[in-house]
């Protein structure tokens, strides 16, 4: 079964993969991932709608979780955890984390949890991130990719163990192991 096809955002220098059923914002969902990161570079999990003005997710550098979300303040900025205050939190290599949607009040809600990347078979004790209101009604895409601009992003990042609570196309537990969604960069001479 093939759940992800390529895609390119505009001009972030990223490398991203689209889950290929978009979640409906008008109903309530959840999906759990594992995430592990030895690359250096930024390793990325969020919900996008299609031109990108609005998302939610996160990035995982070896040494944190940043929450990632429209701010107002910095308009030309995707990954508000670079800016001063950003909503951060430390993190190991590896960790999962949780987005849950609230449709009755529009809400995004990041939840991380560090040193596992099994939540298909870990009930594992989640520490609240971050949330975000959004104006976004219709459909959001799962994007899963590495930021490619940072010259030292060498060994291997990837995610697995994606669950996704309803299916997007339906109401059922969609438990899929991910096989090790690996991307590599080596340092360019």
């Amino acid at each position: 079964m093939n759940f992800f096809t390529g895609s390119s955002p505009t001009d972030d220098n990223q490398v991203l993969v689209k889950y290929q059923n978009p979640f409906s914002n008008s109903q309530d969902w959840s999906f759990q991932i594992g995430m592990n990161n030895s690359s250096g570079a930024q390793l990325q999990v969020f919900v996008s709608n299609s031109n990108y003005s609005d998302y939610f997710g996160v990035t995982l550098l070896s040494t944190g979780w940043g929450a990632e979300f429209p701010d107002p303040q910095f308009p030309d900025h995707h990954h508000q955890y670079w800016q001063p205050g950003g909503i951060t939190a430390a993190a190991s290599q590896q960790g999962s984390i949780k987005v849950d949607y609230v449709s009755s009040t529009q809400t995004y809600s990041l939840s991380y949890f560090n040193g596992g990347i099994d939540p298909i078979s870990s009930l594992y004790p989640w520490t609240f991130l971050h949330s975000y209101s959004t104006s976004e009604t219709g459909n959001v895409n799962l994007f899963v990719g590495i930021q490619t601009g940072v010259s030292s992003a060498n060994g291997v990042a990837y995610v697995d163990n994606l669950v996704i609570i309803p299916e997007p196309s339906a109401v059922s537990l969609l438990a899929v192991g991910l096989g090790g969604l690996a991307m590599m960069r080596r340092r360019q001479s």
